[in-house]
């Protein structure tokens, strides 16, 4: 996948909900295991993907999430659409990255400071380009479960 995301991915409509209820698979024992709650408000909403693409990303939010969030956390995934734009956010009860590492977060290899857990600084970069191979806007926020909100905002289906 890696020599496609230089260039423009081929898109076609893809389900989010669908997408996320097929990652989703690979998460819920674990979360079980940790005591963490999956909270999913997904409508059913239609973006110009490439399924893979969008499994990966999807994947690599929730795995970073997982990752970041403790024990009888929380990590939520949600679709809206805003204005024609359908937005897909994942967020958690996380540490949360500082305002000031945020566009470090999106290089390659990059671990903040303090930074707990197992990864190795791959997962948002990753995210990063697929985004960008598909034109869609990527935004880190802070979460209001007080760690961090990462919005994926999609071109309006035509």
């Amino acid at each position: 996948m890696d020599a496609q995301l230089g260039s423009d991915l081929p898109t076609r409509s893809v389900r989010i909900d669908e997408a996320c209820a097929e990652v989703l698979k690979d998460f819920i024992a674990l979360a079980e295991r940790r005591n963490i709650q999956l909270e999913c408000d997904l409508e059913e909403e239609a973006v110009k993907s490439d399924e893979v693409a969008l499994q990966t990303l999807l994947r690599n939010l929730v795995s970073n999430a997982k990752t970041c969030t403790s024990d009888a956390g929380l990590i939520r995934i949600a679709t809206t659409r805003e204005e024609r734009n359908p937005l897909l956010s994942v967020e958690g009860s996380d540490i949360g990255i500082p305002c000031s590492e945020r566009e470090h977060v999106l290089r390659r290899l990059y671990r903040g400071a303090g930074q707990a857990g197992t990864g190795v600084g791959l997962g948002l970069a990753i995210v990063a380009r697929i985004a960008d191979a598909q034109r869609t806007t990527m935004s880190l926020r802070d979460s209001c479960f007080g760690g961090l909100r990462v919005e994926m905002r999609f071109e309006p289906m035509t």
